[in-house]
């Protein structure tokens, strides 16, 4: 086989593999915990919007997602408005 044709191959094998994505973890189905905690929620979203947040993916100051130091990630958590009383239910994807 000829340099330049070894090469070639070297220099197409690389491109296609540097192009590949990294395989997702697979989703899995809703997690509810029997508990429930009372305590203070907070929003950080401007300057961390864009960054990866602990489990690699990106922090989205949009989607539903929320952090939590112990639950594991992709864990659904309700959180409800005690003052009005609506909910809504985010994931867990970032630790703090």
């Amino acid at each position: 086989m000829k340099r330049s044709t070894l090469v070639s191959l070297l220099a197409l094998f690389l491109i296609a593999t540097g192009c590949a994505t990294a395989p997702r973890a697979p989703r899995t189905p809703l997690q509810w915990y029997p508990y429930s905690k009372t305590g203070t929620a907070s929003w950080y979203g401007g300057k961390f919007h864009g960054r990866k947040t602990a489990n690699g993916e990106r922090y989205n100051k949009y989607a539903l997602t929320c952090a939590h130091r112990k639950l594991p990630f992709g864990a659904r958590v309700e959180v409800t408005h005690l003052g009005n009383g609506k909910s809504v239910v985010l994931r867990v994807n970032d630790r703090g």
